[in-house]
């Protein structure tokens, strides 16, 4: 209502002649007016003033619903009202708290939560147990309000009555007495909103660990598939064996018994060392027989050329000649009955300790000696992966028995043919290792890689099933 429709002009009013009387009436009927369209203008002020203000305080009301609802968990809900008192109080200290019959969680709107270690922390947990008892309005089902002094207590019970949420909210005395009544009607509204929300935040930690995987998943991939298609030396997997670069095989000169071995396998020996001694008596009895015969045909040729038997003669010189070379034969046999080693070396195998004392044939192999400071690796590459290997190309060779760095060599030479080994055709590729400090052994096994041309990571793996798809479709 605008006073400007009541403004009353005495100088445009009625006169009319009644004398003095009238006059004094005429002022105080407009002196009258004037005062009752002063207080209804400040009616009307007060009324705009509390209009506004009320149609303010809805706004803020709807907006911290809001907030509280897209909060992702209980106690940032919990902040967000305590920031809202605390912007429409005057100063005032606003602490808030968690819990069931104990203070579970306690914090302060201007420090945040605090740990229970912490002097507030305790002073409230003493004051929680106590709040139940005290007088309180209760504006709405499980909301209460406390006013002591100058606090005012707002404690929102959860439905199910297991927990609740308090609020302190500390002022003047005036303050405590008249401060937030105006909030009592929505407090149910508010506190069923804060049970609403999850104790943590799970789906806001799900969606930065989702994003944070998307993201680390994107990198991922875009570095696998540059991992998989850069350019590098075909790789050729293949098994590794140790084996002696050249060797020798000591066998026997002749028929005869073993009567002592003087080395084992595993002894490094010299060119020129005894290794075995042959029994030479029997070879001494028959040379002593033959010896014999011999002087015997001697005898009878001495006297059939005495007689002048020429036939009779010759017939006796040549077998007295052959029998010269048999005593030549076992004499030379006699002077080797020690065997020595050929070369340097270390006696591969040949343990002959329980064959003492029984015959050997000629050709028998008694020791294998070779020398272990060049060494041969064998590498068995599978027959489908020839086409990729050349000879110098290089070879990375882990061995089992040897720990530390793999050797890289290269590849001296690669047999024409294939042979079958652990039931795979394979071809042999050998490789020349040096073994300065003793370290390779024969007979060592291992895994291999051999290094083709350049093509891309992964066709090392794909090759193999591209290949078999091009057979079926009949490429």
């Amino acid at each position: 209502m605008n006073s400007d429709y009541f403004v009353v002009n005495p100088s445009k009013a009625p006169v009319r002649e009644r004398g003095d009387n009238v006059g004094r009436e005429h002022d105080a009927l407009v002196s009258s007016l004037d005062q009752a369209m002063d207080q209804l203008s400040q009616v009307e002020r007060q009324y705009l003033l509390d209009s506004e203000l009320n149609l303010e305080r809805t706004f803020a009301v709807i907006q911290l619903l809001s907030a509280i609802g897209n909060a992702g968990s209980r106690a940032a809900a919990v902040i967000t009202v305590a920031e809202f008192l605390a912007e429409h109080g005057e100063n005032v200290h606003v602490r808030f708290g968690i819990g069931a019959e104990i203070l579970r969680s306690f914090g302060d709107r201007r420090l945040g939560w605090l740990k229970s270690e912490s002097a507030l922390f305790e002073e409230y947990s003493g004051r929680w147990n106590t709040t139940s008892e005290l007088d309180s309005d209760q504006p709405a089902k499980n909301v209460s309000v406390t006013r002591i002094s100058q606090e005012v207590g707002i404690f929102l019970q959860q439905p199910d009555g297991q927990q609740r949420i308090a609020f302190w909210i500390e002022g003047d005395g005036k303050q405590s007495e008249n401060a937030f009544r105006w909030l009592e009607p929505v407090l149910q509204a508010i506190g069923d909103v804060l049970w609403s929300r999850p104790r943590r935040d799970y789906w806001k930690w799900k969606g930065k660990v989702g994003s944070r995987i998307a993201r680390i998943s994107t990198v991922a991939a875009v570095l696998a598939s540059l991992f998989l298609i850069w350019p590098v030396s075909y790789r050729v997997r293949c098994e590794a064996k140790v084996d002696t670069y050249f060797q020798r095989m000591v066998a026997a000169p002749f028929d005869a018994t073993l009567e002592q071995a003087l080395v084992k396998p595993g002894e490094q020996v010299k060119a020129g060392q005894v290794l075995i001694r042959l029994d030479g008596r029997p070879l001494r009895l028959e040379l002593d027989a033959v010896e014999a015969e011999i002087q015997e045909i001697r005898k009878e040729h001495d006297v059939a050329l005495a007689n002048r038997q020429i036939a009779d003669s010759q017939q006796l010189a040549l077998k007295r000649r052959r029998l010269d070379r048999k005593r030549d034969l076992i004499s030379d046999r006699l002077s080797n009955l020690e065997i020595t080693s050929p070369i340097d070396g270390v006696v591969i195998s040949g343990d002959l300790e329980k064959f003492i004392g029984a015959p050997v044939e000629r050709g028998q192999g008694m020791f294998e000696i070779a020398p272990l400071h060049t060494l041969q690796v064998e590498l068995e590459i599978p027959d489908y992966e020839i086409g990729y290997v050349q000879r110098g190309a290089v070879a990375s060779i882990k061995l089992d028995a040897i720990g530390g760095q793999a050797m890289t060599l290269k590849i001296e030479d690669i047999h024409p043919s294939a042979e079958l080994r652990n039931d795979q055709n394979v071809f042999i590729a050998k490789v020349r290792a040096q073994n300065h400090d003793g370290a390779l052994r024969p007979g060592m096994l291992g895994n291999a890689t051999a290094y083709g041309p350049l093509r891309p990571r992964i066709w090392s793996l794909v090759r193999p099933a591209w290949e078999r798809v091009l057979w079926w479709v009949g490429y």
